[in-house]
């Protein structure tokens, strides 16, 4: 009887034992190989824009690698705020990246309290592309160079002006005032248009953009380049110098697009988005596409990008406060 009790109760385990097996096996092909559904890709501005036509190029690489379609969603506001929170705190699954840009690394120069935390609560990705910046004047603007402006701008201290239209921009400029010695006053704007109505028709002095977006806008003769703000000069703008040739030496402003993933997303699906990321931005036609939009392709470690953003948050910090900027 002993005998047969035993031999029941390793029946039992033994059962038990498959039935556990079995359950794990289950939900383990429920579940497949990273990635097994779409991947959500979060952009911060609206359709149609550089960040969101970036996204869908890069997008469609990365869907064709993974094998399952990358969807671009749209999730614009809040300085960036909307689409940087609903990232943060999405699942740590390799499921939702988003495409980070100025406002993770600009936010806390700026802002007493925010959703996120742009350090703690992602982990980086890959850099993607840096963002070069012009500063322009109305054609009929006196000054046509920065060097020329800085000198005016010496000798008639707040007579002169720049529009503000993105937090970026705005620490750009504030960057040249402190670098210069000048007092450039600040006049606010929602957006990049109206500041660019009132900059080209004299009203204000000079703005702060991207090559990007004031290329036509220049060879359309409705502005001028005094200057780029990166330390080498633009590939689609030879003639123009930078700002260190202008008289700033040290001068080197310029801005980043990124993926970024939830923290906590595993470091091996993290290592493959990267992968396939950096081999997605050696492709010619997606150079083409960034060079188009006026970005410069750059790729990235995940810890190449993470110290970058620690970098870039600590130097916006001393420029709000050298300019006297008061969070909001």
């Amino acid at each position: 009887m002993p005998t047969r009790a035993r031999f029941i109760r390793t029946l039992v385990s033994a059962c038990a034992a498959l039935a556990l097996g079995a359950a794990a096996l289950t939900a383990q092909a429920a579940d497949g190989p990273w990635p097994n559904k779409p991947i959500r890709l979060i952009v911060l501005y609206t359709p149609g824009g550089a960040s969101d036509i970036i996204a869908r190029t890069l997008g469609q690489k990365l869907s064709d690698s993974l094998g399952q379609p990358v969807v671009v969603d749209n999730r614009p506001g809040g300085n960036g705020f909307i689409g940087l929170d609903i990232a943060a705190h999405a699942p740590p699954d390799g499921y939702t990246l988003v495409l980070g840009a100025a406002p993770v690394v600009v936010s806390p120069a700026l802002f007493k309290s925010m959703p996120f935390d742009p350090v703690k609560d992602f982990v980086p990705v890959s850099l993607v592309a840096r963002t070069l910046n012009v500063l322009v004047a109305a054609k009929s603007f006196p000054a046509n160079n920065a060097s020329e402006l800085i000198a005016m701008a010496k000798a008639k201290p707040g007579e002169y002006s720049y529009a503000s239209a993105s937090p970026l921009f705005t620490l750009a400029s504030e960057l040249i005032n402190t670098s210069a010695g000048i007092d450039l006053l600040r006049v606010p704007y929602k957006g990049v248009a109206e500041a660019l109505t009132d900059v080209s028709a004299g009203r204000v002095s000079v703005m702060v953009d991207t090559v990007g977006a004031q290329m036509p806008h220049i060879k359309g003769g409705r502005v001028k380049p005094l200057a780029v703000l990166s330390k080498t000069r633009h590939p689609n703008l030879p003639e123009v110098p930078t700002l260190a040739e202008s008289g700033l030496p040290g001068y080197d402003e310029e801005g980043w697009v990124g993926i970024l993933a939830p923290k906590g997303t595993p470091p091996e699906i993290v290592a493959r988005l990267n992968k396939e990321t950096v081999a997605a931005l050696k492709l010619p036609d997606v150079q083409q596409k960034l060079d188009g939009l006026g970005f410069v392709t750059a790729s990235s470690t995940p810890d190449q990008l993470a110290t970058r953003i620690r970098t870039d948050i600590a130097r916006y910090i001393k420029v709000a406060s050298d300019a006297k900027i008061q969070k909001e």
